[in-house]
């Protein structure tokens, strides 16, 4: 499918030629603008992705908002009754895990009496919400939750219940709160519209849920396109646009995927658990890979004007979807407290580009030590072939030394 897409590239490129590239480069931008605009809108909030029934779910403007001017809109339909958005909460706001209770809660109405869930609290071992019937009026609900040692809140969600329903409604919430500690008495006021704070029974607390009250949006795919995406490849693509928009909870995700798709993509064997055996070898690689990468940049630089922009542009988009692809493949086994890290055998469409950029960058280098040290290119090219066929010999030998073992 990527290859499908960009086509267009070679195509358009191959068949206007000469000075009059000039109008196939205003064409693909003014092209890419315009579908920027038809793909994307603000419909949601951020910080909250859509899990379950996106197209039901979205932040409106309600004059009977406790908090800001924006509230979470959940419009059900028989088909569309168990919608749900999500958060994730940053590892370090929960430090305290196993050793404390946490308060949830939200002001909840809807446009008829109906039966809804409170948010639910997603812990490493289990759920906790409330079942509560709410009316017109903005009401206040909360509960509190023991966690145990062996849990940890990782996820708060909005979902008004599974339950079919007769006839459509809709439902609000407010207010979104998680907290530390055991709170009840009279309803909180919070300090501002962005509800990291406020007052509850006259004490300060510390809201942990980040856009409460929906007033920030967040970018998200149109509903009809949304819809078309769903019809051709598996997945949810708004639940990742989701994800990318909130990174804080992720830095772990994150930093364990660089490092996995850096490990595979040299050496690293079996099912990503036979190892280099040696004294710190993915750093001598890291090195070698970071050599590659800045004399490639500088080469680009160098040869600027001399560079064909149009193949440029199709390769440098092949490198940065598919390795893109592959960094973000496990974003979504987030939502389950898990971690499944991605391997850069995923992203091997892409690896004539990428070996291109780094051989292009060690070519760049020899050409330095050629023209400062007189050491001829040829001896350097000899001395690049045999560090590669030693890294070889020496990824052999792990993997036999692992299984030796």
């Amino acid at each position: 499918m990527i290859a499908v897409l960009l086509a267009v590239i070679p195509l358009l490129f191959s068949i206007v030629r000469g000075q009059k590239q000039r109008y196939a480069w205003r064409a693909l931008t003014v092209g890419i603008v315009i579908s920027l605009v038809l793909l994307f809108d603000f419909r949601s909030p951020k910080n909250w992705y859509p899990e379950i029934g996106a197209g039901s779910i979205t932040r409106v403007i309600d004059k009977e908002s406790p908090v800001g001017k924006h509230v979470f809109a959940f419009h059900l339909t028989h088909d569309a009754s168990n919608s749900r958005v999500s958060q994730l909460i940053p590892s370090n706001e929960t430090d305290q895990a196993g050793k404390t209770s946490y308060t949830v809660g939200a002001w909840i109405w809807a446009d008829r009496p109906i039966a809804v869930q409170t948010p639910t609290l997603h812990l490493s071992n289990r759920s906790a919400a409330k079942l509560v019937e709410v009316d017109q009026v903005p009401r206040f609900f909360s509960f509190t939750e023991k966690v145990g040692a062996a849990a940890r809140p990782y996820k708060i969600s909005l979902s008004p219940g599974t339950n079919a329903v007769d006839e459509p409604v809709t439902i609000y919430y407010d207010g979104i709160i998680f907290t530390e500690g055991a709170w009840e008495g009279e309803n909180p006021r919070m300090n501002d519209a962005s509800g990291r704070s406020g007052l509850w029974s006259g004490r300060e607390f510390t809201n942990q849920v980040r856009n409460s009250s929906a007033e920030i949006p967040g970018l998200t795919l149109r509903f009809w396109i949304e819809s078309a995406f769903l019809k051709l490849i598996p997945g949810n693509p708004d639940l990742i646009l989701g994800l990318i928009q909130d990174p804080s909870p992720l830095i772990s995700y994150y930093s364990l995927t660089v490092k996995s798709l850096f490990h595979t993509f040299w050496a690293k064997f079996g099912w990503g658990h036979v190892l280099l055996v040696g004294y710190r070898p993915y750093s001598i690689l890291g090195l070698f890979t970071m050599a590659g990468a800045v004399g490639g940049a500088v080469a680009f630089w160098q040869h600027r004007k001399q560079i064909h922009w149009d193949l440029f542009l199709f390769l440098g988009l092949s490198v940065v979807i598919i390795w893109g692809s592959a960094f973000l493949r496990g974003l979504t086994s987030q939502m389950d407290g898990g971690y499944f890290i991605p391997v850069a055998r995923y992203a091997y469409p892409a690896i004539i580009p990428t070996m291109l950029i780094l051989n292009i960058g060690w070519l760049e280098i020899i050409h330095w030590i050629e023209h400062y040290f007189k050491i001829r290119q040829k001896y350097q090219l000899w001395l690049l072939i045999a560090l590669f066929l030693l890294l070889d010999t020496f990824s052999i030998y792990s993997i036999y030394a692992f299984y030796l073992d």
